[in-house]
């Protein structure tokens, strides 16, 4: 019987690793997760001599959090190890691992709303990270509180995951996206998947400004923002982590 006091989530996903090896030597290599919690990871083609109680540094998305080695396996698991968060408060990953409260602040539109949220016109600067890659600078266009569209010429495919920094009117948050659609040499619109509750009451803050702004009539308070197109749409609010 397992042992496991918490549910594992099965994510694929690139990582970096840095740290000293057992030879005494820096590295920094590129893996992959096999499975999370929200406190420790399982990592799998882990190249560099890592050694059970050593601390090590992960890279994502421009952000880094440090680990625990706890195990190192052998045989059929070479290359594997598993690591515990000494960070916890540092959300690497862009998914989430436990269900949280829903904020009603984000209500689900109705049939009658065609499943769209309203959008706002938002001038602002957002930095981008990829899970990799350095990050890159775009202008946004608008923002909802499902989602904001930046400016950009390259836009990445749908699909791809993000974390956003935006910086607008005076606000400032953070929040882990997906590319929902893109648009060759204008733009693309990304989606807000994971988001801390800090992050999420300056995008509150943010769109109840933007909603004075621009005089929004009494009631349309139940519709903040609008998801961007006429094809897309989203199925839940913005997740807490």
């Amino acid at each position: 019987m397992s042992k496991r006091k918490e549910l594992r989530t099965k994510a694929v996903l690139p990582v970096r690793v840095t740290g000293v090896d057992s030879s005494a030597k820096s590295f920094s290599v590129v893996c992959h997760t096999f499975d999370l919690t929200v406190d420790s990871a399982r990592l799998g083609c882990v190249t560099a001599a890592v050694v059970p109680g050593q601390n090590v540094l992960l890279q994502r998305f421009g952000m880094k959090a440090s680990f625990r080695v706890e195990w190192v396996g052998k045989g059929a698991r070479r290359g594997q190890c598993g690591l515990s968060s000494l960070e916890p408060h540092r959300h690497l990953w862009g998914i989430s691992l436990s269900n949280r409260q829903k904020d009603d602040f984000w209500v689900k539109p109705t049939p009658k709303d065609r499943r769209r949220f309203r959008r706002h016109a938002c001038s602002g600067a957002a930095q981008l990270f990829t899970a990799i890659e350095y990050p890159f600078w775009a202008e946004m266009a608008d923002i909802s509180a499902s989602g904001v569209y930046v400016k950009t010429v390259s836009p990445l495919g749908r699909g791809t995951p993000l974390r956003i920094r935006v910086d607008a009117e005076g606000f400032s948050f953070e929040s882990h996206t997906v590319v929902a659609t893109c648009h060759p040499m204008v733009g693309m619109a990304l989606r807000f998947t994971v988001m801390t509750p800090e992050s999420r009451s300056e995008l509150r803050k943010l769109l109840e400004s933007l909603r004075f702004q621009s005089s929004v009539e009494p009631g349309e308070h139940k519709i903040i923002g609008e998801i961007f197109g006429e094809h897309d749409e989203i199925d839940s609010p913005v997740k807490n982590t």
